[in-house]
């Protein structure tokens, strides 16, 4: 967590978790894993006055999660908002027993709870949320009997056909869409705030291009996120319906750390998918934009014709017109463009 990197740095670090003279987070990470359920409690090296600040779910007792949310349960019905129904999940060890299971049903009846979730760690073969690492023996295949009177498939037999490739694009880009453009600011890994730009361009009322930008024109980040924005674009324009971009981008951890339109944030996917999942009804119920004014061609940049000054010659189309923009070599009649 963001903030757990924050107190820690405020302290010199302990000498077995030292690194070049800093804390060494690898190692960090790896005790807390090794602990069972992430928790930093009983780790002498983490310091007492943030070993406090940070209980863990599992640190915090069963019938203590279920006085948390009668205490606020309560709160609400005393300010008269009786039909709301609050919940949290009422966080069980592995080796919970029955009883206690009961306990904290007959617990959350007696604070005033509406409602009650419990949950067993591991109960569950899919954990959403899991820290410890655990490595299961690789099961043997058992050989499967040939049925009798039933001649098994030779190799000689015709393998199914390919499947086929996908055609062109269902929605065509024209040259001038409508969309809006969102700021964001997302706290890293290592405490730094950085801001992204969002754009979601649509078509009728749908989405067909998303551009994600993260730093300056030509560095690694801006790169990633560039590219991530293509894929999702030519995605949505060979008509990937937008619900299962979002449903297979949101959620994913990158370790950023941040809100947008009311949502948590936690890395440059996580961002495209609130962005898709939250346009305006506006946007959706806009008309097409109209086609561009149509321009008349450049003229010919060699042989005599316009010559940018301090241009260099492209490698590409051989005219005098690569110039240097925002760290990057950009041609202004074919495109081409190095950065580096």
């Amino acid at each position: 967590h963001p903030l757990f990197v924050e107190l820690m740095e405020a302290y010199p670090p302990h000498p077995d978790y030292e690194k070049d003279g800093k804390w060494d987070w690898e190692k960090i990470i790896a005790a807390i894993q090794e602990d069972g359920h992430g928790s930093v409690k009983n780790l002498p090296f983490v310091p007492e006055a943030i070993r406090r600040v940070f209980e863990c779910a599992h640190d915090i007792h069963p019938l203590d999660h279920v006085r948390m949310q009668g205490a606020v349960q309560r709160a609400f019905d005393a300010e008269g908002y009786a039909g709301n129904s609050l919940s949290k999940t009422i966080n069980l060890p592995n080796h919970a027993t029955v009883e206690e299971v009961e306990a904290a049903y007959l617990e959350a009846y007696r604070t005033g709870c509406k409602g009650i979730t419990v949950y067993r760690d591991g109960s569950r073969e899919f954990q959403v949320l899991t820290v410890r690492k655990e490595t299961k023996e690789e099961q043997k295949a058992e050989p499967v009997p040939e049925a009798k009177g039933v001649q098994a498939a030779g190799p000689s037999e015709e393998a199914p056909p390919a499947p086929s490739r996908p055609g062109g694009p269902v929605y065509e880009r024209p040259g001038r869409l409508l969309g809006f453009t969102d700021m964001v600011k997302l706290l890293s890994p290592d405490g730094q705030k950085r801001s992204f730009l969002v754009t979601v361009n649509l078509l009728g009322g749908r989405p067909i291009e998303v551009i994600l930008t993260s730093g300056k024109a030509g560095d690694e980040a801006n790169a990633d996120s560039e590219a991530l924005g293509r894929v999702v674009s030519i995605a949505l324009q060979y008509g990937v319906p937008p619900e299962a971009l979002v449903r297979t981008l949101r959620g994913i951890n990158g370790g950023l750390y941040g809100t947008y339109q009311g949502r948590l944030v936690s890395s440059k996917a996580d961002l495209i998918a609130v962005a898709l999942e939250t346009i305006p009804e506006a946007f959706k119920s806009a008309p097409a934009a109209p086609p561009p004014p149509a321009v008349e061609p450049l003229p010919s940049l060699s042989g005599g014709g316009i010559e940018l000054a301090g241009a260099s010659q492209c490698p590409s189309c051989g005219e005098k017109a690569l110039v240097r923009e925002e760290g990057c070599w950009k041609c202004q009649v074919c495109g081409y463009s190095k950065c580096g």
